[in-house]
């Protein structure tokens, strides 16, 4: 995934992707990569997003990606996107 920052300031957080399935309103997690620092100097940056073991995209639906504060940034949603998804 291809992310680009704005500001002038460095954020340290997670990133988070839940997968919610067409005609539920339960979302799955279904990757994770905590502990990523995008840093002031960068205006783009690249971060691999692996599928938690198990997961299998086999259903029409909606994925959402969020990146979340983490330690002094906790609670803080720096970033949130919605794409719908179909086989």
């Amino acid at each position: 995934m291809s992310v680009e920052k704005s500001g002038n300031y460095s954020s340290f957080g997670q990133f988070e992707v839940w997968f919610t399935p067409q005609n539920s309103d339960t979302p799955q997690r279904i990757a994770v990569q905590p502990h990523t620092s995008i840093y002031a100097e960068l205006q783009n940056a690249t971060v691999e997003l692996r599928a938690i073991d198990g997961f299998k995209f086999n259903q029409k639906g909606s994925i959402k990606v969020n990146y979340i504060g983490q330690q002094e940034y906790a609670d803080h949603t720096f970033a949130q996107y919605s794409v719908p998804f179909s086989l």
